[in-house]
């Protein structure tokens, strides 16, 4: 309303105004969900590469843990006298240089 009373803006001005403020508002709620979606989207995605690196932890945890119990393992068997290590050449018969358990073949 202007200083005299009357209203600055006449019926056939103002409907176009109410129609484009509520097409503004409707574009605001439009961004302001949008925004929320990729919020939502950045917070899955961090929680998904938190979920990979603690199951990685994990896994070189739980390898950690079964190599120093096999290094153990291999630390008391060695003591007691036992082979401490599956590798390295397989035994062979007594001189004839071949494994046991086969024979020559002849053709």
């Amino acid at each position: 309303m202007d200083p005299a009373g009357k209203p600055l803006f006449d019926e056939d001005e103002s409907a176009p105004l109410a129609g484009f403020a509520g097409q503004a508002a409707v574009a605001m709620q439009l961004a302001e969900r949008r925004r929320d979606s990729e919020q939502v989207t950045l917070l899955e995605e961090r929680d998904r590469i938190a979920r990979d690196l603690h199951d990685l932890a994990v896994q070189r945890l739980f390898a950690t843990g079964m190599t120093l119990q096999s290094a153990d393992c291999r630390r008391t068997a060695g003591a007691a006298g036992w082979p401490t290590s599956s590798s390295g050449p397989p035994p062979t018969e007594a001189g004839s240089g071949r494994r046991p358990g086969r024979r020559a073949r002849r053709s």
